[in-house]
């Protein structure tokens, strides 16, 4: 009898659990979206930090998730919408789910566990600091972080704006939007970033630059972190810094330079004194560059270096940081100045200064090279030449620049995606649905670089081959295999240096052409050429390609042939603004 009960009663509770399984879906039918119907089911179990938007969350038996996911059995109650209003006032978006009641005790329960003793509250700033270590933001941002680094990615943007946080990972030197979560909870993971683990005062309104190490489940890692005030938030960015262990950097070949360019570099470092400057848009791998160059110097030559931070670390190199306000551009060059003194006296050799970002750095590095010494920086410019440019807006004058024994050569890089070599799709079979052919934005981009690819290569394009979108499991459907170095390297003679004297930069590259010089143009078009990278990834990064050069000469009505060819061919009734052909 005790028995028959016993099941009489399980089997009522899992009718009961089926009816509603069934409710809940129902009910997620018509809010479009997605039953939580167990644990699998959870994208994560981080908790809103705001306890009196939890308490709210209680009134439906639910609970709040850190991006906005209110998950409840009951999703269609009334009170959801006063619960969105309040939410949507402490700029917090909310999308209620419908969820098990089991699942909804589990999770509260896990939440009362936290709030008890270590979850951040709505106004991060006032925290204390042993509460944010522990807390769900700090969980979120090691789970963040872990996630980049397994993802190969770069950098890591937190973009905060009025409503809404955006997560961005650089992956392949392209940007890719990897998660959308609430305003307050972008807000308490810069601010944990900051104030527990860079040590520094977060204020959304204020610039503000740190670095810190963080333990995440794929190991420890070392970040350089930024904040940059924007109109309705601001923008966070950490980049992946090598931790403080010295690991194998990579080869020049392995990053992708050429045989010459491999032999200017090799020669380069064998000069006693002169500067070496790379040059490229940021994220375009200076750092990595010029720190392999760096372990290329012996060491019977003693090697320093000045960084805002230490970036890679460098064989039997030491290393000084110099850390000072993100704003306080004088005392950065006062101790600038001062560490760059003192190693005077410490019998250097080889001194690379990071980042040459104003004329109290550029005066350093010439300093050295005209005292003896070999000299590395970086330098943000859009080409070998116009590092010249940069340096004269920095105020060295072009006479300066010439004189012998200063420059010795100069290195603009960018990357590339390597085209994945087990997925990638022959040129001639893109199809419509590629992402780059289907952008309206490429409609007479993708023409003009299908003219243009036989005359610049000279027929050879058999071997042309683009990206898949979908990928592969070799490149866990990235459709690239790794990022590699295009460049242009300028070699600083005689003759150049006269040009240089009188800032005569356009006869510089005529000169340099006469004597073999190639553009990064050109080495981007060898990748090609060998089916290595895309075409139109190359046209997008080192463009635009054409049979005839845009910028020598640009001619008006050839480009009105071109959109009446491109008319004729789609067939598209097109309005362009303003023409008045």
């Amino acid at each position: 009898m005790f028995q028959l009960n016993r099941k009489s009663t399980t089997t009522a509770a899992e009718n009961s659990a089926a009816e509603i399984r069934e409710s809940l879906i129902s009910a997620a039918s018509q809010l479009k979206v997605k039953p939580i119907l167990s644990m699998s089911d959870l994208r994560n179990r981080n908790f809103h930090p705001d306890p009196s938007l939890q308490k709210a969350a209680e009134d439906v038996n639910g609970v709040l998730l850190y991006d906005g996911s209110l998950l409840t059995p009951q999703p269609l109650d009334r009170r959801i919408t006063a619960i969105k209003r309040i939410a949507e006032e402490a700029g917090v978006a909310i999308t209620s789910f419908p969820a098990m009641p089991d699942i909804i005790r589990i999770l509260q329960s896990e939440a009362s566990s936290d709030n008890s003793h270590d979850a951040p509250p709505s106004n991060p700033e006032g925290i204390d600091e042993e509460e944010l270590e522990s807390s769900s933001a700090a969980r979120c941002l090691a789970e963040y972080v872990s996630d980049a680094f397994l993802k190969n990615a770069s950098d890591i943007h937190i973009e905060i704006r009025k409503n809404k946080t955006f997560i961005k990972y650089r992956v392949l030197s392209k940007l890719r939007v990897i998660d959308s979560v609430s305003r307050g909870v972008g807000l308490a993971i810069a601010n944990v970033a900051f104030r527990v683990f860079s040590t520094e005062n977060y204020n959304i309104k204020e610039i503000k630059k740190g670095s810190f190490d963080i333990n995440t489940e794929s190991g420890k890692h070392r970040l350089r972190i930024n904040n940059q005030p924007a109109a309705q938030g601001a923008d966070v960015v950490m980049r992946f810094l090598s931790n403080d262990e010295e690991t194998a950097l990579p080869t020049l070949a392995e990053l992708g330079y050429g045989r010459l360019h491999q032999y200017l570099l090799t020669e380069s470092i064998r000069a006693n004194n002169g500067i070496i400057l790379f040059s490229g848009p940021t994220g375009s791998g200076k750092t990595t560059s010029i720190a392999s160059v760096m372990a290329m110097i012996p060491s019977a030559r003693k090697k320093y270096t000045i960084e805002d931070p230490v970036e890679k670390i460098i064989p039997d190199t030491t290393q000084i940081q110099i850390t000072v306000d993100a704003e306080n551009d004088e005392e950065f060059a006062r101790k600038f100045d001062q560490t760059q003194r003192s190693l005077m006296r410490q019998d250097p050799d080889v001194v690379m200064v990071g980042e040459v970002r104003d004329l109290s750095v550029a005066n350093v590095i010439l300093k050295l090279s005209t005292t003896g010494h070999l000299a590395l920086g970086t330098i943000h410019t859009n080409s070998a030449l116009s590092t010249l440019t940069r340096l004269n807006d920095l105020g060295v004058s072009f006479a300066r620049m010439a004189a012998p024994g200063t420059l010795n050569l100069l290195v603009f890089q960018r990357l590339i995606g390597e085209l994945c070599p087990a997925c990638k799709v022959s040129y001639t079979d893109v199809s419509a649905s590629h992402p780059y052919v289907s952008d309206p934005k490429n409609q007479y981009a993708k023409q003009r670089v299908d003219e243009a690819l036989p005359v610049l290569l000279k027929e050879q394009t058999s071997t042309l081959y683009t990206h898949n979108p979908a990928g592969c499991d070799v490149c866990n459907g990235e459709g690239y295999s790794k990022c590699t170095v295009i460049s242009e390297i300028t070699q600083v003679d005689n003759a150049l240096r006269e040009f240089i004297a009188a800032g005569d930069l356009a006869g510089a590259e005529t000169y340099l052409k006469t004597i073999g010089w190639e553009s990064i143009a050109d080495h981007c078009l060898h990748l090609v050429r060998l089916g290595l990278a895309d075409p139109y990834d190359a046209d997008e990064l080192v463009g635009p390609f054409s049979a005839t050069n845009h910028f020598e000469k640009f001619n008006y009505n050839n480009a009105r042939k071109t959109l009446s060819k491109h008319l004729n061919t789609t067939k598209k009734a097109l309005t362009i603004v303003g023409d008045i052909a």
